[in-house]
């Protein structure tokens, strides 16, 4: 499964974190608007290419849109010898802290980027319905964290879900918290969980690492799946 963890530093208490893109936006001819990234605001030459990437990450991440703007998201931080590729927040599009979870906007002006990001993040998705759909849902399920520990760069943790916690659900949805078995760290925290038949990025079904309890089990902030039938 690919996709694109990232680093967050924000300068007021040099948090680093981690999130995921799940979403790009290209500004069609038609609607044309002039670049607002931070490159094209400090030149005062504003590109008429323009598009904004969408950050997943968790909600005690990023609170508002002063700390969105202070945000570096540093992409492709694969290994030491990777040269990262640093961008910006904008504001924040979305904040749910009932489910824990935020979106931030960055804008940009490289058209290579977004194209690049577009095609991953399709891959992303069509692997991960793939895999969802081969391997049958279990009581105990699969569980994949792409985080940056201790700033390190991209790490990969496999374990399976311990405890399922559901706080209410509607008719196809249930709005659930996992606790699991995956090796993280404070780095971790906003981290996408990749939870086997239950993560759906496309339909907002996700869940983001938080942290770990005083019982020392991983857990995940209240996200929504489909029900078990």
């Amino acid at each position: 499964m690919r996709c694109l963890p990232i680093i967050i530093y924000e300068k007021k208490g040099f948090r680093l974190k981690t999130g995921m893109i799940i979403s790009i936006a290209k500004t069609s001819e038609s609607n044309s608007s002039l670049c607002q990234c931070q490159q094209c605001k400090k030149s005062g030459v504003h590109s008429s290419t323009s598009g904004k990437i969408f950050v997943l990450t968790s909600s005690t991440v990023v609170y508002d849109d002063n700390e969105a703007e202070k945000s570096c998201f540093n992409l492709f931080y694969d290994s030491h010898s990777n040269e990262a590729y640093n961008l910006y927040g904008s504001r924040v599009s979305e904040r749910n802290v009932n489910e824990g979870w935020c979106i931030v906007e960055c804008a940009t002006c490289d058209s290579i980027l977004l194209d690049k990001l577009d095609t991953t993040i399709k891959h992303c998705s069509i692997a991960m319905a793939d895999f969802n759909k081969v391997i049958p849902r279990e009581q105990t399920m699969f569980v994949c964290i792409v985080s940056h520990p201790h700033d390190f760069p991209k790490q990969i943790t496999m374990g399976a879900t311990k405890i399922r916690e559901c706080f209410g659900s509607k008719v196809y949805t249930d709005f659930t918290r996992y606790t699991y078995t995956n090796t993280t760290c404070h780095g971790s925290a906003g981290a996408f969980v990749y939870i086997h038949g239950v993560s759906d990025i496309s339909a907002k079904q996700f869940h983001v690492h938080l942290g770990v309890t005083r019982a020392r089990h991983n857990y995940c902030n209240i996200g929504k799946e489909n029900k078990i039938q």
